[in-house]
């Protein structure tokens, strides 16, 4: 088993939520003149590589965000993790029904994310993740 340094989990971990951030800003730029409105919602603590480094990721708290819609909860933001397979971490879109994943593509040590939204219904598709997609989805939510 390789262990990773304690810095560059820091780092990473410093990265996603500058990354986080960046994303629900974008967002709520998207969602100005459309019936929906975006509200920041609560920390929730992000599990993670308890076994390799002890007190770092397990600690990690990281913002929710609420997407209402005529003040009614249509979606929730909710990252779901940064050690991701395949990807530089992930957040979920969800509602009562259904979820939608949102993933960074990039490489982790890059600082310009490559958002994908990832849909599963019958078959599973990947789209870029841009103003219109988004809130194309939000109105099949």
């Amino acid at each position: 088993m390789s262990y990773i340094q304690n810095e560059s989990i820091r780092d990473r971990s410093k990265n996603w939520k500058h990354r986080i951030k960046a994303l629900y800003e974008q967002i709520s730029r998207w969602l100005e003149d459309t019936p929906y409105t975006f509200a920041m919602g609560k920390l929730v603590k992000i599990s993670g590589q308890k076994d390799n480094v002890d007190g770092l990721e397990g600690d990690l708290r990281l913002p929710t965000a609420n997407i209402l819609r005529k003040d009614k909860l249509k979606a929730t933001l909710k990252p779901k993790g940064l050690w991701t397979i395949g990807a530089s971490g992930r957040i979920d879109l969800l509602n009562e029904s259904k979820r939608v994943i949102i993933f960074d593509k990039s490489d982790h040590s890059d600082d310009s994310p490559d958002w994908k939204i990832e849909i599963t219904e019958k078959t599973t598709y990947k789209k870029p993740l841009n103003r219109e997609n988004f809130l194309n989805i939000l109105d099949d939510l």
